[in-house]
């Protein structure tokens, strides 16, 4: 019976979707091409190695020519250092973290965060140090 229940209110939800007045290639009423340059505009590429033992390289690439902040968080959602917090010109750039905090203290192994922010882009990534 539930299984009836789910398949009712999936396909009620797929008509729906089926008849909005906006076609696939412009959601919610914005260009293919707009939505695209918005979620290109400034990529994090990745982090390199990862795990790490010592230091890790975060690579990105800046598109549009604003302020860049990438910031190293802990699990629970707390600071441990930011790395990048400047305004930078369109090109390929990389910061190394060497696996401490913003007093120079070595951080515990385990799961970290490292998230970028501009004024159009954010993006987190997850990445292992091991000591």
């Amino acid at each position: 019976m539930k299984l009836v229940s789910c398949l009712l209110a999936l396909s009620a939800i797929i008509i729906f979707l089926c008849s909005c007045s906006t076609k696939p290639t412009e959601p919610l009423g914005k260009s293919f091409s707009s939505v695209m340059s918005e979620k290109l505009s400034t990529p994090i590429i990745n982090c390199e190695p990862n795990p790490f033992i010592e230091s890790t390289t975060i690579s990105y690439t800046v598109r549009s020519g604003e302020s860049v902040r990438i910031d190293i968080i802990n699990p629970c959602g707390a600071l441990v250092k930011t790395l990048v917090n400047d305004s930078q010109k369109d090109g390929n750039y990389s910061i190394i973290w060497n696996g401490t905090d913003s007093s120079g203290n070595s951080v515990s192994s385990g799961v970290y965060f490292y998230r970028m922010y501009t004024g159009s882009y954010s993006s987190t990534r997850k990445m292992i140090l091991l000591k």
